[in-house]
């Protein structure tokens, strides 16, 4: 199984299955999936970006409105943009799960 395989089955456990529109028999990998697919190390990292998508998912189950952009952004972890999309979940994770959830 590829980094992104891992990671694609993990974003449609949280999102619902046909969430993810990255290839997964690519090998091309980053920091922030291989960190995820790794089957030992970076625990609390996988805890926490966990976490986060449960949080953004809580977001969009409020306002669905908000999913194609949140989608979007989780998407665009697999790919060559990914340090870019991990700060817009960051974001994301700020601004809609403080306002949709207060």
């Amino acid at each position: 199984m590829t980094q992104r395989a891992v990671f694609a089955s993990l974003v449609d456990r949280i999102f619902g299955n046909g969430s993810t529109t990255f290839d997964i028999t690519v090998a091309q990998s980053n920091n922030v999936i291989g960190a995820l697919s790794h089957p030992t190390d970076f625990t609390a990292f996988k805890k926490n970006f966990e976490a986060r998508l449960q949080r953004l998912n809580a977001a969009v189950l409020i306002d669905a409105s908000l999913r194609k952009e949140v989608l979007a952004a989780v998407n665009r972890i697999a790919d060559a943009g990914w340090d870019g999309a991990y700060a817009e979940l960051a974001a994301l994770g700020t601004d809609l799960v403080g306002s949709s959830l207060t």
